[in-house]
Parts: C-alpha cells; structure tokens; sequence
C-alpha cells in the first residue's frame, strides 16, 4: 500500500474527502475545462530545469495542454480565455527562466545542481497498518557550499512574507523534511522558497491577445522585484521531531477510520481559495443515485483535477 503526502494531507483536511477520493477512487464526471495555472507553471519549470528550451517547454506542456482544452470548448469567449491563460504561463515561465535561472549568478544562496521532481519514500505506519510513504519535492537542489535543500516553488497573489510565515507548520514541507532526515543521504538545511506572483494586469478592452502577450511577458522579464522571489529558511529539527509526533498522530486517526469504517465530514473544508470541494454535491446529498449522476470510479493512473490546490505548493 502506497500513500502520499497530498493523500494523508487529505484526510487532515476531511475524512470524507480521504475517503471519496482514495478508497473510492471518485472523481467528477464533469472536468473543469479551464488552465489551471499554477500546475501547468509548475510542468514547465519542471521541464526549464530539465534544460529544456522555452520552445521546447511551449510545445510540450503549453500548447498541449491548451490544445486539449479548446478542442472540447463551447465558445469563442471559452477559447479566448484558455489561450489568454496560456499566454500568462508562458509569461511566468520567461521571467523564471530569466531570474532563477539564466541570472541565477545574483542570488543568495546560488544554486549550483538541481534535481527536479524528486522523490524520497519510507516505510509508516502502526500495527496491520503499513504504507509506504512517498513525498514528491518540486526539486532537491545544492549551493555553491555543497549544501542541501529543498526547492519549494508556488504561483500565488498573496504576498511572500505571508507565505513564509506559514512554512514552518506546512505539513508538505514537515513530510518532505521528516522524510529527508530518516535518510542518512541527506543533511538539509532547509528550504529554499521561489515565490512568483500570478499577474496584477489584465487584457485591455481594446488590446488584441497578442498585444496582450507581449506586453504581459514583458512585464515579468522587467519587474523582477515585483514578481519573482527568493527567500531561504533554515530548518528547526526540534519542529520536524515535533511533526513527526503529530504525523504518528494523525496515522493512528486515519487507521481508526479504516477499523470503523467512519469517515467525517470537515465543515470547514467545504470551500477553498473561493472553489468549492468536488464532493460536496454528493456530502449534500450522500445516495449513491448522486454518485450515479455526478462521479465516476478513476483508474489508479489518471489523475484528477483539483482547482482547490491552484494556490497551493506547485
């Protein structure tokens, strides 16, 4: 058996969406016909620290993606705003290409190797309840001092220091680090968190797309102050130990409700980044005629939509 971390975070944030989503495997009928923006964001950098070129990273994850889309679109306004939204990707992707990357000389710490996607797995679990655990970081990364850290990369509109404040209770950054220090590979010092601001300007009423993607990607490559940040933190391990409690914790919680077959509902969780949870028609309405008529059982490698994680680690 094979969870994670987004998984377990899950059920932190609701059983019954733990449950819906991975015992059952549902999923909406119905997929949003939209470009999420920070998951394509984060294909591309994924691709860019690959060393592939901008071209190359436009034709394989881009224009793919906004190929999908407009091919099963309703209307010209539907299609405008796919390519809209692909042009601000794009965007995004020239500024980081040319801040984090070609210019990479300005930075403090300089990042020398980078590897992206990276994935570390270990054994948990307590009692019959074994699963291997499986963190995914954007990239495991090195400085010009042979030291390590994780890369952590999010698209957002709120501002940096907000975000970092945060970072210390993160359960996806406590995983990766509770992972890293099981490992006697690695000696992290912390994470290095890239900031890039989801645009502030929009298409003017009388500006065509082009002109909008042109005047757009030109705002990312000249306002680096304003768009693009890098922000180091030095991990505490008293508050990874301190994690690692409360992840034994919330183990024995989702091993109770696998014993009781119980799952709750988390009130709280219904709506998120002004979306709303894929299950809440089914939790307003728990028959299995709802199931029936909104949601189908997925396969284990296809993957899901999630709108609400937009704003989230990417």
């Amino acid at each position: 058996m094979e969870y994670h971390q987004h998984q377990i975070g899950d059920y932190l944030k609701c059983p019954r969406l733990f449950q819906l989503r991975h015992v059952r495997r549902l999923a909406p009928k119905t997929q949003p016909r939209y470009i999420n923006v920070g998951s394509l964001f984060a294909k591309g950098v994924e691709l860019l620290h690959q060393g592939k070129s901008m071209v190359e990273v436009f034709e394989q994850a881009i224009d793919k993606e906004a190929n999908k889309l407009t091919s099963s679109a309703t209307s010209g306004e539907v299609i405008n705003d796919i390519i809209t939204d692909t042009y601000t990707v794009e965007a995004m992707l020239n500024g980081y290409k040319k801040w984090f990357i070609d210019e990479n000389d300005l930075l403090i710490p300089k990042i020398t190797h980078i590897f992206p996607e990276f994935r570390i797995e270990g054994l948990k679990g307590v009692d019959w309840f074994q699963f291997n655990y499986v963190t995914r970081l954007d990239g495991l990364c090195y400085d010009t001092n042979n030291h390590q850290w994780i890369l952590e990369i999010k698209t957002s509109i709120i501002p940096p220091d907000m975000l970092v404040r945060v970072l210390a209770t993160n359960f996806q950054i406590n995983s990766y680090h509770m992972q890293l220090l099981g490992s006697s590979s690695y000696e992290i010092d912390g994470v290095i968190y890239r900031i890039v601001k989801k645009p502030t300007i929009r298409q003017k009423k009388n500006e065509s797309v082009e002109q909008f993607r042109f005047r757009l990607t030109d705002d990312y490559i000249t306002r680096k102050e304003f768009y693009f940040h890098q922000i180091p933190v030095y991990f505490k391990e008293f508050a990874v130990i301190e994690f690692r409690n409360e992840f034994d914790m919330w183990i024995l919680k989702l091993k109770d409700s696998f014993e009781k077959e119980f799952w709750p509902k988390n009130g709280f969780s219904c709506r998120n980044n002004n979306s709303e949870c894929m299950f809440l028609k089914y939790c307003a309405d728990p028959t299995e005629e709802t199931i029936e008529t909104h949601y189908k059982v997925v396969e284990k490698n296809e993957t899901v939509e999630d709108r609400g994680n937009d704003e989230q680690d990417t």
